[in-house]
């Protein structure tokens, strides 16, 4: 079995692992300074066309409903707030940093950032109904929860595909078949979120995302929440009804707000989808 070392190594050495965008970087550091302020967050985001023509059609979207039509950075940055900006810009970074197609493989990039998007903003709600003091560090550890799974696709191609295909339906034969590869896509997935200084306390949510319940029960609410999110946002019914269970179990959320949850992520991640371009599939799979 290759440790976990050789195949980092080996990723790491490959030409298919991308960089964080340095406007992200930058963009990040400043909404996460205290003291930062939106000017500095206006001025950084007004130099990069791409992600200000993003941010402007968003704002101006379905998604906020406003009655005028904004053209200033500036005006946007304050409707949206610095953890909006954030979130917006790594959904937006991360989708351009990763590539498009790779012909009609096993791997479905539309159900991919589809599912990516509902477990993010199921996992904002979820953390605004418990009350966790950062919902958007929920968001982004739901949205990049998956994160190794792309990475483990464009450097494995063909081998990830098979295992895939022949692991369908079921979770636990692929994170045994990803280890024999040399690291699950959780692991990937914290490792990569470490290799581009993302906030630390990102990673946990990532990596357990696949634990078994019983030792997620004590774990750390954001662990919990994600968990949880990820558990809601599975295309199969069984697992559906799995997930509502869990919820109850964990963080003690009933069917009807769990319900009223989920109809509303999916309302906001097909308008952020459309807003940003990013290319999505909300059928269900037959």
């Amino acid at each position: 079995m290759p440790s976990h070392r050789a195949i980092f190594d080996q990723i790491s050495t490959q030409k298919n692992l991308p960089s964080l965008p340095h406007i992200l970087l930058k963009l990040l550091q400043a909404c996460n300074q205290d003291n930062g302020g939106l000017n500095r967050i206006s001025e950084i985001i007004d130099k990069d066309p791409a992600l200000s023509a993003k941010i402007l059609k968003l704002v101006n979207s379905a998604y906020f409903g406003l009655s005028q039509h904004i053209e200033d950075i500036k005006q946007a940055v304050v409707l949206i707030g610095t953890s909006g900006v954030k979130n917006v810009a790594v959904c937006s970074c991360i989708y351009e940093a990763f590539p498009k197609s790779k012909g009609n493989g096993v791997f479905d990039l539309k159900r991919f950032w589809w599912h990516s998007l509902r477990c993010a903003f199921l996992a904002k709600k979820i953390a605004e109904e418990v009350e966790y003091s950062q919902p958007d560090e929920a968001f982004l550890s739901g949205l990049l929860h998956d994160i190794g799974k792309l990475v483990l696709w464009v450097n494995f191609g063909k081998i990830y595909e098979e295992l895939l295909e022949s692991t369908k339906g079921r979770p636990e034969s692929l994170l045994e078949g990803e280890t024999r590869l040399g690291a699950t896509h959780c692991e990937v997935a914290a490792w990569l979120l470490d290799r581009w200084h993302l906030q630390s306390v990102l990673t946990d949510p990532v990596l357990y995302h696949h634990e078994p319940q019983s030792r997620v029960m004590g774990a750390l609410p954001l662990v919990q929440i994600v968990y949880v999110a990820n558990a809601l946002c599975q295309d199969i019914d069984s697992y559906e009804a799995q997930g509502s269970i869990t919820a109850k179990t964990i963080l003690g959320l009933d069917g009807e707000s769990l319900r009223t949850f989920m109809i509303q992520a999916d309302a906001d991640a097909s308008e952020i989808a459309r807003s940003l371009d990013i290319n999505i599939d909300t059928a269900q799979p037959s």
